[in-house]
């Protein structure tokens, strides 16, 4: 019995040995940052990091995957066939991957609502399902208050800036700010709109060679300055493929 004992005993010290040594099972992972924000009216344009991790090849064959967001009501389930598609990178050439390791694709100004829950999924192949591995729930914060207009008696009252003269703005402080890559472009494309009586934004794009710029371009009413007009912008360039 004292022999069978100490057999059993080995056994099962040589099995726990085993079982602490083996690897931990690999799974795909990801997030979702929002990088920046600027809510007009009841959405929000986002520019959006997705990162992720594929630890696998579904098909050791082919191992092509790319990922894309999804948006879906606060509180509902992340679910592939429900909620409404963000553009995805891949529409601009890239977010496509052949290998594992961690990949970072970005997208700038998409419209969510105020209030949503975005769902980070791999799409690998069409007779698989799409897979989550990361969401997002975000709430924008309520609208800071408007600046009190200036009072003193040196002070010039602040104008209305309308959407018309916000847009007569645009070319020339692209031209200051961007120079030759501006001046040299091709594809200019702006839409502006109304964020508060002072306030006017536009989103703006164009190409420069083999890089596209995009985002926004904020004019703000500013009586005090030469031209009337102060700005805040949000423009990125992307290389294009191909």
């Amino acid at each position: 019995m004292g022999r069978l004992a100490s057999i059993v005993c080995a056994l099962a010290a040589t099995t726990a040995g085993a079982l602490a040594i083996a690897p931990a099972a690999l799974a795909d992972s990801g997030t979702i940052t929002i990088t920046s924000a600027e809510p007009v009216g009841d959405f929000v344009f986002v520019s959006l990091r997705a990162t992720v991790t594929k630890d696998t090849c579904d098909d050791p064959d082919n191992c092509s995957w790319y990922a894309f967001i999804s948006q879906v009501a606060p509180g509902q389930p992340c679910t592939p066939d429900s909620g409404v598609a963000l553009p995805s990178p891949t529409a601009r050439g890239v977010g496509i991957h052949g290998t594992t390791g961690t990949f970072t694709d970005e997208m700038d100004d998409a419209s969510i609502p105020r209030a949503t829950r975005l769902c980070l999924y791999l799409y690998v192949a069409a007779d698989l399902p799409e897979k989550l591995v990361g969401q997002l729930d975000y709430q924008a914060p309520p609208d800071a208050a408007p600046p009190p207009e200036p009072s003193g008696p040196d002070s010039k009252p602040v104008r209305k800036l309308s959407v018309a003269a916000a847009k007569r703005h645009v070319k020339p402080i692209l031209r200051q700010v961007f120079k030759s890559r501006f001046t040299q472009r091709s594809g200019f494309r702006r839409s502006c709109s109304r964020r508060s009586r002072t306030r006017v934004r536009c989103l703006v794009h164009w190409t420069h060679g083999r890089q596209r710029y995009e985002g926004s371009l904020t004019l703000i009413s500013a009586p005090d300055h030469p031209h009337g007009v102060t700005f805040r912008k949000n423009i990125h360039k992307r290389r294009i493929a191909g």
